[in-house]
């Protein structure tokens, strides 16, 4: 089970469970984990997501960057047990006993839902969801919401925040 300290000074420590493939960071109300108070986070600030087997963190663009132990990250960064994430003013320590909570583990997919699945898209041969306009983004094969696989390679387990669906890109 993985988990997340989150630390601002003023205000109470919040633990929060990883429950899902892709955990969203920001101030917006469409991320997973809002982080409201702190207006050097953007509204999408970071993302985690777990694939094969391992938690990385991204950051999305943001303006004021997204630190693991005090070093800027640049691209999709491995996390560790124990880890300090610094976003804006708030201090986020990342606990992982080796996988994400009982309540994300995915449901096996009947041969039935299997076959209904859309068949890959010509820009990412043997995508298990629809690419989009953009190549860095396909579509959950059972509930349709657009998922970022950027930086994410080709042949890898995805999951989809809304539904929880886990696909292959």
């Amino acid at each position: 089970m993985a988990r997340l300290i989150v630390r601002r000074k003023g205000t109470p420590e919040q633990t929060v469970e990883i429950s899902s493939p892709v955990v969203t960071l920001g101030r917006s109300r469409d991320n997973t984990f809002i982080l409201r108070g702190d207006r050097k986070i953007s509204r999408r600030h970071a993302k985690i997501d777990y694939v094969d087997g391992k938690f990385y963190i991204t950051d999305m663009g943001s303006a004021n960057g997204t630190s693991v132990n005090e070093r800027l990250i640049r691209s999709r960064t491995p996390l560790r047990d124990g880890d300090k994430i610094n976003i804006g003013d708030t201090e986020i320590i990342f606990f992982s006993d080796g996988g994400l909570s009982p309540a994300a583990e995915p449901e096996p997919i009947s041969p039935e839902e299997l076959a209904a699945m859309r068949p890959p898209s010509r820009s990412r041969p043997g995508a298990g969801g629809t690419a989009t306009a953009d190549a860095s983004t396909v579509k959950c094969p059972k509930c349709g919401a657009v998922v970022d696989v950027t930086d994410i390679p080709k042949g890898a387990k995805v999951g989809c925040a809304r539904c929880k669906h886990i696909f292959t890109v």
